[in-house]
C-alpha cells in the first residue's frame, strides 16, 4: 500500500506534466530516440532553449539540452535514426553557411549535404523500413528521379516507389512487416488508395476502402493498424477521427475523437495520441490520450495547445507541440510526464508520508522501508535537491526554494519510483 498526506490528509498517487530542462523558443515537430546515444533527438522551429542557441534540432540526454553543430535553418518536421546516424528532414536549406536542403545527416561531427531535390520541397515525415531510410512529404524527385512525395534512401542513393502518391504524404509507420502511409492523396502507385496505402517493399495496395479524409497520424497496437486525421468515415463506417484496421476490415476506436490526432506512439502495452483533439471516447483529453486496448483516458490535464508528436524516453512520456502550457504548469512546445505501468504500482508494498504540503519551511518524509535516493524537481526539469543515504526519515529544507509546483521522485532500494507532487508557499 502506498500513501501520501497532503497537510493532514490521504492523498492518492500524483503525476503531472513538467517542462523539459528549460523553455524552447517555438514549436516541437519530431522525436526520435538515439539509442546509440542514450538521447532524445527533438527537431522543430525553435532557435533557443533556455538561453542557449538551438537551430531547429537539439538532443536531451535526461538532464540537459545538447546541439548538434550549429542546428538547421528552418523548420525539422521528421526525424529518423539509420546506421547509427541522425537523419532530419524539413524545410531547412542551410546548416551555417553551408547548403543542406531538405533532407540531412548528422555524422557525430558535421551535417551533411545530400542530394536529394532541386525544386521547393516540405519533408514531413522519415521512418525506416528494409534497411533503408524513407522519406515522405511534397515533392517531385529525389537524387534525380521521379519519386512523387515520397522516395528510399539507402545511405547514398535515391529509389522511387512505384510511380509515387499523387499528392502529399503526412505520415509513415510499419505495421506487420509492411509500410503504411498517410496522406491528402488518393491514388498511390496508380492504385486507387484514398488517404492510404501500403507498400510490401515491391508493389501499392490499398487498405481497404480507406477514408474519406486527410490521414495525419499512423501507429501499430496489438496486431492493429491505427490510422488518425480529419476523416469522419473509414472503410464506409462511422470512425470520428480515429479508426483501427485489422487487415481486414476499418474498426472505430472507442467513441472517436472531436479533432484529428497527429501523432501515435506504442509503449509499454498502451497506445498514446497527441494532436488537436479535446475529447477522446466522450471524455474530455485535452490533445493527449491513451488508449488501452478498451478505453481512452486522459493524461492529467493535459495541454492548451496542439501536440504534434508523442514518444517515449528514459520511461517518460514526452509530447511536442505548440502549446505553452501543460497540467496548468509553463512548458513551452515541449513536455514530459512519468510512464507508469500497473507493474510500478503493484511493485510498492510500503507506506510514505510526505508532510506538510504546501509547505513553507520543510518537509518531512517518513518511509516503511529505507529509500535510496531523493530528488526534487522544479518545473524546468532541474533537481534542486537530492539525497542518496540509506534513510526511512527525511527532513527538507524549502524555505529557499521559489514558490510553485515541484516534483519529488523517491527510489527505493528494489529500484521502484514513486512520485508525488510538493507546493511551495508562503
Amino acid at each position: 500500500m502506498l500513501l501520501f498526506f497532503l497537510a493532514a490528509s490521504k492523498i492518492s498517487f500524483s503525476q503531472f506534466w513538467q517542462p523539459v530542462g528549460g523553455k524552447m523558443s517555438y514549436v516541437t515537430m519530431a522525436m526520435a530516440e538515439d539509442t546509440v546515444n542514450g538521447t532524445l533527438v527533438v527537431g522543430g522551429g525553435f532557435d533557443t532553449i533556455g538561453t542557449n542557441s538551438y537551430k531547429s534540432i537539439a538532443t536531451w540526454n535526461g538532464s540537459v539540452w545538447d546541439s548538434l553543430g550549429s542546428g538547421l535553418n528552418g523548420y525539422v518536421k521528421g526525424l529518423a535514426i539509420f546506421n547509427d546516424t541522425i537523419y532530419a528532414g524539413g524545410t531547412f536549406t542551410k546548416s551555417g553557411n553551408l547548403s543542406r536542403k531538405y533532407f540531412s545527416r548528422w555524422n557525430g561531427a558535421s551535417w551533411d549535404s545530400l542530394s536529394f531535390t532541386t525544386g521547393n520541397c516540405d519533408v514531413q515525415a522519415l521512418q525506416v523500413y528494409n534497411g533503408r531510410v524513407y522519406v515522405a512529404g511534397g515533392f517531385p524527385e529525389a537524387g534525380g528521379k521521379t519519386v512523387n512525395n515520397v522516395a528510399s534512401f539507402d545511405g547514398s542513393s535515391w529509389d522511387s516507389l512505384g510511380s509515387g502518391a499523387n499528392n502529399w504524404v503526412t505520415c509513415m509507420t510499419v505495421h506487420n512487416n509492411e509500410l503504411y502511409i498517410g496522406g491528402a492523396f488518393d491514388s498511390v502507385g496508380g492504385v486507387i488508395a484514398n488517404y492510404i496505402a501500403k507498400w510490401n517493399g515491391a508493389s501499392w495496395s490499398a487498405v481497404g476502402t480507406g477514408t474519406n479524409g486527410v490521414v495525419t497520424a499512423l501507429g501499430s497496437y496489438n496486431g492493429k493498424l491505427f490510422a488518425g486525421g480529419g476523416f469522419s468515415i473509414a472503410g464506409g463506417i462511422a470512425a470520428n477521427y480515429v479508426a483501427s484496421w485489422d487487415g481486414s476490415n476499418w474498426q472505430p476506436v472507442g467513441g472517436g475523437m472531436n479533432n484529428a490526432a497527429s501523432s501515435f506512439h506504442t509503449s509499454s502495452g498502451k497506445l498514446y495520441a497527441g494532436g488537436s483533439f479535446t475529447i477522446a471516447g466522450g471524455i474530455p483529453a485535452n490533445r493527449v490520450a491513451k488508449w488501452d486496448g478498451t478505453n481512452w483516458s486522459a493524461l492529467g490535464g493535459g495541454v492548451d495547445n496542439i501536440v504534434n508528436v508523442v514518444t517515449t524516453f528514459q520511461n517518460r512520456l514526452f509530447a511536442g507541440g505548440l502549446f505553452s502550457m501543460a497540467d496548468g504548469n509553463v512548458a513551452k512546445y515541449i513536455a514530459q510526464r512519468d510512464l507508469l505501468t500497473s507493474t510500478n504500482y503493484l511493485n510498492v508494498h510500503f507506506d510514505i508520508s510526505l508532510y506538510p504540503n504546501p509547505a513553507q519551511d520543510f518537509i518531512r518524509i517518513d518511509s516503511e522501508k529505507k529509500i535510496r535516493s531523493i530528488a526534487i524537481l522544479n518545473t524546468y526539469g532541474q533537481i534542486v535537491y537530492s539525497n542518496n543515504e540509506l534513510l526511512n526519515k527525511f527532513i527538507i529544507r524549502v524555505e529557499n526554494f521559489p514558490n510553485g509546483i515541484y516534483l519529488i521522485r523517491l527510489q527505493d532500494y528494489d529500484n521502484n519510483y514513486i512520485n508525488t507532487k510538493l507546493i511551495k508557499n508562503d
